[in-house]
């Protein structure tokens, strides 16, 4: 979603229609699927990285909180964070 934001914001300041563009990223399918991998990656390196100052429940809100601000889906992060707890 922030991929698309971003790229309809360039476009548009390059002066490109906004509706063509809207048109063409639909067409694109940007959905991968290694989404999963990534996410369990930056879960990872982000874990590693707040686990020394968080503990707990703060530690899964600002583990939440990154990996939204990354630009993961809702449901992806709590799949993974779900999976990650019972491994």
């Amino acid at each position: 979603n922030i991929f698309k934001q971003k790229v309809t914001s360039y476009l548009t300041n390059l002066g490109y229609d906004k509706d063509n563009i809207n048109i063409s990223l639909n067409e694109i399918n940007l959905d991968s699927t290694c989404d999963k991998d990534k996410i369990s990656k930056q879960y990872d390196k982000y874990y590693l990285k707040l686990s020394r100052k968080y503990q707990d429940k703060e530690l899964d809100v600002h583990l939440f909180t990154k990996l939204l601000a990354i630009g993961f889906e809702y449901l992806d992060i709590k799949d993974i964070m779900a999976q990650k707890k019972n491994d």
